[in-house]
């Protein structure tokens, strides 16, 4: 999860690939993305597939609001364990972030052996 927020924060285009855990469902949710895809524009971040790929796009301050909730999300397991294993981000009316054409994430914390 952490790696994903530093790649938000490089500033850049960036494309890597995603490590699918074995033998796990992502039910209740469609499915597990295999790649993902950073890059810059002068917009609002936003979250969209393209197949497998999870692309992000946004201006670097957008992004920087992003990585600093997946990282704080990340980081909080440490601290607050009964804070819950998943975060919903997700477009909402007058969201100060993200696109309104943004599709909605979620982010869940796993432990992969």
């Amino acid at each position: 999860m952490l790696e994903l927020a530093k790649m938000l924060n490089i500033g850049h285009l960036w494309t890597g690939n995603l490590r699918v855990p074995e033998q796990t469902s992502p039910s209740p949710y469609a499915g597990f993305v295999t790649a993902f895809k950073v890059e810059n524009n002068d917009d609002c971040v936003w979250v969209g597939l393209e197949g497998n790929t999870l692309v992000i796009r946004g201006s670097v301050d957008k992004l920087k609001i992003l990585t600093e909730n997946i990282e704080w999300f990340a980081s909080s397991e440490k601290s607050n364990p009964s804070g819950g294993d998943h975060l919903h981000i997700e477009h909402y009316p007058d969201h100060f972030y993200l696109a309104p054409s943004s599709i909605p994430m979620v982010l869940v914390l796993r432990d992969i052996e």
